[in-house]
């Protein structure tokens, strides 16, 4: 007998490649503080400024990246020019200008590759190319956060995931050149706004919809755009069959409000606002699972719990980054969900990353007294306890991803939404390829995750499982719990095996399913206890006679297993 338990209780190391501010203009301006709510919007450009790649510490450990020297930062051209279409305040579309914008530069352990890249708007209009002058594509900014900020006249891109392009592939050596799918880091730009700043058009969330007791939110998870293996502990990944230290793994995801009301979308320690009178926002947790040759699935991995900060609201009239308006989009990237990778937060808004028991999985409230970021219930961040890069990730041992005796792998990600009406489209899968890159021109090897094509789809990988083809003479069952404590989904599969016998697995997915004790009401609510599945079991006749049972949950750690 098997039982899976997951419960949903649930830095910065700089490798810069800048361009200097244009000409003798005022200073920018902080970007750390989020833009203030605008609903003007007309034709804007943005003109000169600065463009930046922080290197993520496991990338510039992998590719040998440096960072460069003032002395090897160019000052721009005024005219470098990027065209803005925002049609609601909130940043829509990228295009290109009349000419080139910023540039940057690129440099590659002691070659000393430094090639100046110049940007422009991505195809699909919503992501930036960094390009030579041969037109080659070296550097991508994609999954980014736009802010028009007209109060200080700059657009602010940030959050944005920095991916190779194929001639810096080409240059990482013969086994990267194939993959489309390498993290660098963070981009970031900032340039200053030319054209009418004080326009003023509606906001379709000026008066926001909230969802109510009966009245609920639909917030669906439309995909998951990249996975990445970003770091090993220890002396780092070494490949199949050798030492065996924990991988940190975090995806790209995006949604959609697909529903009628407006969701709250606040900052932690931003403030406290309506409907529920606090920091009200969305969290973000992510699994991994791996269906053995065998036949059995088996959780290799869960993350810790991602605070949503910021919404784009693409595709929609909503102007305000604090509420996810109906029918707007959103997208985090890779980036965002895993800061700060270095040490302590740079700002208290460089943090995202916290404990899933710090959540209340029912109804979505985050117990901010008593957490790691609010030890004594003051209301301030405090930002002071260890934070390393390898708290409240996702860890998957590295021989978990040895693919020898490995089926299939499965990568779930799912966004919780206070008052949310079908928890099961804000949870869905991929299915994923897992490989080993050997060291050759790069400084390490490293693992791979590749996307499978069209093989996103919503609802739990336990579903998905239970849902697919198995062995002829299999027998499968699948059931929704739902009870005033939440959701558990159960499957069981009987499969005969030799000698005359069955196999029995059993798989529970508690999904938000808990009873928790709490002290004090939002804002200053303090989580107790929570307590979710504690007890499974199967009856049997008299006759039946039971060997080798076997028991697995989320954290691979034997000491706390139950007893079968």
């Amino acid at each position: 007998m098997k039982l899976n338990l997951n419960f949903v209780g649930l830095g910065w190391l700089m490798g810069l490649a800048i361009s200097a501010t244009v000409g003798a203009q005022a200073p920018l301006s902080d970007w750390s503080k989020p833009a203030p709510f605008s609903t003007s919007a007309a034709p804007l450009s943005a003109v000169g400024g600065t463009a930046e790649v922080r290197f993520h510490p496991g990338s510039m450990a992998a590719f040998d990246f440096q960072p460069l020297s003032a002395a090897q930062t160019p000052t721009e051209n005024a005219s470098a020019q990027l065209e803005l279409i925002a049609p609601s305040g909130q940043l829509a579309r990228i295009g290109t200008g009349n000419a080139p914008a910023l540039r940057l530069h690129l440099r590659i352990g002691t070659s000393v590759l430094d090639i100046a890249l110049q940007g422009q708007a991505g195809k699909d209009g919503v992501s930036l190319d960094w390009l030579d002058a041969n037109g080659k594509l070296w550097l991508q900014f994609i999954n980014l956060h736009g802010e028009i900020d007209r109060s200080q006249g700059e657009l602010r891109i940030k959050n944005a995931d920095a991916m190779a392009g194929p001639a810096l592939r080409a240059r990482l050596g013969p086994n990267e050149s194939a993959n489309s799918a390498i993290f660098l880091g963070e981009g970031r730009v900032r340039m200053r706004l030319q054209g009418n700043l004080t326009a003023t058009i509606l906001s379709s969330c000026a008066n926001p919809n909230w969802p109510t007791e009966t009245q609920k939110a639909d917030v669906a998870l439309t995909d998951i755009q990249g996975i990445f293996a970003l770091r090993c502990s220890g002396a780092g990944c070494d490949g199949p069959g050798n030492s065996n230290p924990k991988v940190v793994i975090a995806p790209a995801a995006a949604l959609e409000n697909v529903g009628n009301k407006d969701v709250p979308w606040y900052q932690k320690f931003n403030g406290n606002f309506p409907p529920y009178s606090n920091d009200q926002h969305p969290m973000l947790v992510w699994n991994m699972y791996r269906i053995d040759d065998d036949g059995r699935m088996r959780q290799i991995g869960q993350s810790g719990v991602k605070h949503a900060f910021f919404t784009v609201n693409g595709a929609c009239a909503c102007a305000n980054g604090n509420i996810l308006g109906t029918q707007c989009t959103d997208v985090y990237g890779a980036f965002t969900n895993d800061t700060p990778t270095v040490g302590a937060c740079d700002t208290p808004s460089e943090c995202h990353q916290g404990p899933r028991s710090e959540i209340l999985p029912n109804s979505v409230q985050w117990a901010r007294c008593g957490s790691i970021y609010d030890g004594n219930c003051d209301g301030n961040d405090e930002d002071t306890l260890p934070y390393s890069t390898f708290d409240h990730r996702m860890l998957v041992d590295e021989n978990e991803l040895d693919s020898a005796l490995v089926e299939r792998y499965f990568f779930e990600a799912w966004y919780l939404v206070r008052d949310d009406g079908r928890i099961r489209n804000n949870i869905g899968s991929r299915k994923v390829d897992v490989n080993w890159v050997p060291p050759v021109m790069t400084a390490q090897g490293r693992w791979v995750i590749g996307e499978n094509s069209n093989e996103f789809q919503n609802d739990s990988a336990l579903a998905r499982w239970m849902a697919q083809s198995s062995p002829a003479g299999t027998l499968s069952r699948f059931s929704d719990l739902k009870t005033p404590h939440g959701n558990v989904q159960i499957g069981a599969r009987v499969q005969p095996i030799a000698g005359n016998l069955w196999r029995y697995d059993y798989s529970a997915f508690n999904m938000d399913g808990a009873i928790s004790s709490t002290d004090g009401s939002e804002p200053n609510l303090r989580l107790l206890n929570s307590r979710g599945v504690t007890r499974f079991s199967v009856a049997l006749p008299a006759s039946a006679t039971v060997a080798n049972p076997r028991f697995q949950d989320a954290d691979l750690t034997p000491v706390n297993n139950w007893n079968v």
